[in-house]
């Protein structure tokens, strides 16, 4: 799920494919790599053991831009910047000027870590307006910001938060959710745009909780299956690999189980023919598997 609101959270942003396209044909996974969908899934993960503040917005930067493994490290912006759409007749807004970004920063940092009685899904919201608004960084600004929002309820005691699909709902609604953004700035009004971003978490819980209830059922249905036909234990394996990853080619099953290639080709086989996974035909050569219901089960809410 957390792969899936890192997938989204690009596609407000960037052209892309469906999220279902996009892991049945790249294969992208929560076991790391190269792909801007991993990077920003890494950087995710990293976030939830953080408190906001500007060197850890900074890493969390870094790993999307270039991996949790790089000795990179990238920082705040150096030039001034103009924003602006070009169909749009409001003024240019120019965002915090360089030598004002960290002390910006920490003024966004003091307020999530010093008031108490604000709501934090309140807090949320206006922390990721403001970090919008400074745009500290060269690029994955949004994205950035995007994180900061199930990182501030996780650390406030909400440990669902990082599942929640909010930039599932916000690419739907990307248009209302820009207008938001930009229509605050200019106001400088903030009872709209909490009211904007308490409603969309709300929504993308609901949406999740019945993704859940659908996940669960194949699970439990085709675990019911699995032990009634007296599987294999490698088999079974196999199969908890396929519950994490959705998609893989054999070779990364034998290496992640620590098995041989046959024992993981023979127990994908038993999962093909009792019709668990299925074969992507679009593979001639490194063939792919894919537990399709459960893709589809992940997807069945939006149109991602």
């Amino acid at each position: 799920m957390m792969l899936k609101e890192s997938y989204c959270s690009r596609l407000i942003d960037y052209d892309g494919d469906s999220f279902t396209q996009a892991i049945k044909s790249k294969g992208i996974s929560t076991r790391g790599g190269t792909t801007d969908t991993e990077r920003i899934f890494s950087a995710y993960k990293y976030s939830l053991s953080q408190c906001v503040n500007s060197r850890t917005l900074s890493r969390i930067y870094t790993i999307a831009m270039n991996g949790d493994d790089t000795d990179i490290n990238l920082n705040v912006r150096r030039e001034a910047i103009s924003l602006s759409k070009s169909f749009s007749n409001l003024r240019v807004y120019n965002p915090t000027a360089p030598d004002r970004i960290l002390p910006t920063i920490a003024d966004i940092t003091a307020f999530l870590s010093n008031d108490m009685t604000t709501d934090v899904m309140v807090k949320a919201a206006l922390a990721h307006y403001q970090f919008e608004m400074i745009h500290p960084y060269e690029r994955y600004n949004g994205i950035v910001g995007r994180i900061m929002i199930p990182m501030i309820m996780y650390n406030h005691g909400i440990k669902a938060a990082p599942f929640l699909g909010l930039s599932e709902l916000l690419y739907l609604c990307k248009n209302e959710y820009f207008d938001i953004l930009r229509a605050t700035q200019y106001s400088g009004g903030y009872i709209s745009l909490i009211k904007f971003f308490v409603e969309v978490i709300y929504n993308a819980a609901s949406l999740r909780s019945i993704q859940l209830e659908k996940m669960a059922q194949i699970i439990a249905d085709d675990e019911a299956r699995l032990k009634a036909s007296n599987t294999s234990t490698s088999t079974l394996s196999v199969f908890e690999y396929f519950k994490k990853h959705l998609v893989s080619e054999i070779k990364p099953i034998a290496e992640s189980l620590d098995v041989s290639y046959n024992t993981s080709a023979k127990a994908v086989d038993r999962l093909l023919e009792m019709s668990i996974l299925i074969k992507d035909g679009r593979q001639s050569r490194h063939r792919k598997f894919v537990y399709d219901r459960l893709i589809t089960a992940l997807s069945s809410n939006d149109h991602l």
